[in-house]
């Protein structure tokens, strides 16, 4: 058997003999082509027979690089974590920066990106957002060359208890969004529930005094965390896509585009409609391509 990595640079070959069982790890699947080349010596038939299963596991298997707020998102099973369905693993990442290069984090099917609130926050060493913006557009530009079947999910920057800072996460927010409208693998998880301030019911309690922890204005409690984890394991179980697309020119024009593109779908595959002032958000069944909208 013959192996090739994808950008046909090196090979390697391995004799297997009779009755021989070779299993195939996820990063050789992701990174190596493999088969049996024809030998001149052997002129008579063969048979070559391929059982193939994915696993849903496998197509759930996530990488979390994130900060201080998803330190309490757990992989695993029981109580408290994600799931058996969810199977991955937490990065630390405290600020956009920090973002791992590709080909340390692992052949994951997912990538889910949270992390900037220490960025854009930084009092020490400012960054404009611009720049910040051009730092996460090229790390997400290496996963999905390096991993081209992983999809990439950039969480939305959670709310905070200084309204000062609220107006910055809001800016910011609208960046990534006019980023990932440019790019089909990147898929934006929405954290809105939380609206635009930090609450009493989502930030951290003082125990001892039965009160909110107004001094940690940044990180969630015991209830917003459970919030917050769900959301993320919704945005990678979920099969239905959402698709995020700027409108052009007025809403009018982007509601005759929709219905032009509705009349080529069946009536079963159109899930939601939800026109917004900055995009056109639609939902429905994925796995079709139309007139240059792409699924999530």
């Amino acid at each position: 058997m013959t192996f090739c990595n994808n950008d046909d640079t090196k090979s390697e070959s391995l004799d297997l003999e009779d009755c021989s069982l070779l299993v195939t790890s996820r990063f050789a699947q992701d990174f190596w082509r493999h088969g049996i080349l024809p030998q001149n010596e052997i002129s008579g038939e063969r048979i070559s027979l391929t059982f193939r299963e994915i696993s849903p596991h496998f197509m759930n298997s996530t990488i979390l690089l994130g900060d201080s707020n998803t330190a309490k998102v757990a992989f695993g099973t029981g109580s408290g974590t994600l799931g058996a369905w969810v199977p991955g693993k937490r990065v630390k990442v405290g600020h956009i920066e920090a973002l791992p290069d590709a080909v340390d984090i692992g052949p994951y099917r997912n990538i889910v990106i949270h992390t900037g609130i220490n960025s854009i926050n930084s009092r020490f060493q400012p960054r404009s957002d611009a720049y910040l913006i051009h730092v996460l557009e090229k790390k997400c530009k290496d996963y999905m060359t390096v991993y081209p079947r992983a999809k990439i999910h950039i969480s939305m920057l959670l709310p905070t208890r200084l309204r000062r800072l609220n107006h910055h996460v809001e800016c910011f927010n609208r960046a990534i969004l006019d980023m990932s409208y440019q790019y089909k693998n990147i898929r934006i998880i929405d954290n809105s529930m939380f609206g635009s301030f930090l609450g009493d019911e989502h930030g951290r309690w003082d125990v001892k005094e039965h009160k909110p922890l107004v001094s940690d204005s940044l990180h969630l409690g015991k209830m917003g965390i459970r919030l917050f984890a769900a959301n993320i394991k919704t945005a990678v179980i979920d099969k239905i896509g959402v698709l995020y697309r700027p409108p052009s020119g007025s809403d009018n024009d982007s509601l005759n585009e929709f219905e032009n593109l509705v009349k080529k779908l069946p009536d079963k595959n159109v899930l939601l409609l939800a026109l917004q002032s900055t995009k056109l958000q639609i939902t429905y069944q994925p796995n079709k391509l139309k007139g240059g909208w792409w699924i999530m």
